[in-house]
């Protein structure tokens, strides 16, 4: 009699559990009995614990970064899939190992191409050719790459750091340099002997992203010992280059001539100017540049 009343208990309470579980929003959909009950709980408790988690740290899983989701043939199964927080270090872990940013301040590694303004016909082209660039080097195509011209504040960099960091999550090494900056420090790396370590970096790198090109008048030594060679590597061994300029062509030839007319500094100019033109398709953000 005691026996037959613990039963009626236990099956009392298996029933109200069940009956609890059928009530769940989260488990509408499913067919809840005494033979899956367990496996519908440890999935709710699990499934709750996601919910309030507040980092990748906090996973209380052995394997973190995963949430379940029930999946029914012939039985109910689980899947698992990464979370959020997951993908975010994942991301970041992207960026650190593939985008390189010399120079640059207050890099913002969040945003990609989805998030620039494509509200004209013309920046949605270079949004477009972007893309195709990426998934067209994925392939083993090497399309040019761009020169975008433009006064200040036409969005040039914030274009390029979309770019540099969509090709980082698509495992594309790059380098984006500000290249003022770039042409100040050059100086300096002769006397703690990084000079050729730096040009070798920034002739190898996959894809190389010039931004302010031209904004910092140049010398002879910095153009015929520094800028030339990595120019020349890059066409020859056909490796991509982007660049941001304030300024077109013809001003870029002025100042590669080092501010002179000589013959012999506008020739070696014009060579410079020649191997970008080939390398590069020319587009602008600035209807004074059209």
């Amino acid at each position: 009699m005691i026996k037959g009343s613990f039963a009626k208990a236990n099956k009392d309470s298996l029933n109200k559990l069940i009956s609890s579980l059928k009530d769940n929003e989260k488990l509408k959909n499913y067919q809840i009995d005494e033979n899956n009950v367990l496996f519908f709980m440890n999935y709710l408790e699990n499934t709750e614990a996601c919910e309030k988690c507040k980092s990748l740290d906090s996973c209380p899983y052995a394997t973190k970064g995963y949430y379940a989701r029930i999946v029914h043939e012939n039985y109910y199964d689980l899947t698992y899939h990464e979370c959020d927080f997951l993908k975010l270090e994942k991301k970041k872990q992207h960026l650190k190992n593939n985008a390189k940013y010399l120079y640059m301040n207050g890099i913002n590694a969040n945003i990609l191409l989805k998030d620039y303004d494509i509200s004209s016909p013309e920046r949605m082209k270079k949004v477009e050719y972007l893309h195709h660039f990426i998934s067209d080097y994925k392939n083993g195509k090497i399309d040019k790459g761009l020169f975008l011209c433009g006064r200040f504040g036409t969005g040039k960099t914030y274009l390029l750091t979309c770019f540099a960091n969509e090709l980082a999550l698509n495992n594309i090494k790059s380098i984006m340099v500000y290249f003022p900056d770039l042409v100040r420090n050059l100086k300096s790396s002769i006397s703690n002997n990084t000079l050729e370590e730096r040009i070798n970096e920034l002739k190898n790198i996959d894809i190389l992203i010039l931004d302010d090109f031209g904004a910092e008048l140049m010398t002879p030594w910095i153009r015929d010992d520094v800028f030339s060679p990595i120019i020349n590597y890059r066409y020859q061994q056909n490796l991509p280059i982007f660049i941001s300029s304030n300024a077109d062509f013809d001003d870029l030839t002025l100042n590669l001539s080092c501010g002179e007319t000589k013959t012999i500094n506008e020739s070696k100019a014009l060579r410079i100017i020649d191997r970008i033109k080939a390398m590069v398709i020319r587009s602008s953000l600035d209807k004074r540049f059209r």
